[in-house]
């Protein structure tokens, strides 16, 4: 029995290589880890555990990533649209939110505060 389990788990470890190495094919072509997985028929929780165990995989992630945005940044006309939209976690606008209650929004509750019945309690 224990062979069995031993050539099994040798097995897994061909077939999880094998999967990698296919991930790694798409994810050159289209870093889209989303598309990657769901090419090689895996869950999000899969790719994240192999990266975690796996530091050379997630580094030929991050190479990859790299790569493929070099090769087509010369593509983009507009290098705004670059930076952006390729690389939206570096570049992208950062907007501030306040959700305090400003003047605008002050006045428009005082309009419809006035329009509305008064409730009798």
């Amino acid at each position: 029995m224990k062979e069995a389990k031993v050539y099994k788990r040798a097995q897994d470890a061909k077939t999880i290589k094998r999967l990698k190495k296919k991930f790694l094919i798409y994810y050159r072509k289209l870093p889209i880890q989303r598309f990657a997985r769901q090419w090689i028929a895996r869950d999000e929780d899969t790719i994240s555990n192999w990266k975690h165990d796996d530091p050379q995989f997630a580094d030929d992630i991050a190479t990859a990533e790299s790569d493929w945005t070099l090769e087509n940044a010369s593509l983009v006309k507009h290098r705004e649209f670059l930076l952006e939209r390729i690389q939206h976690q570096e570049f992208m606008e950062r907007r501030q939110e306040d959700h305090g209650v400003t003047d605008e929004l002050s006045q428009a509750l005082d309009r419809l505060a006035s329009v509305l019945p008064t409730v009798k309690k």
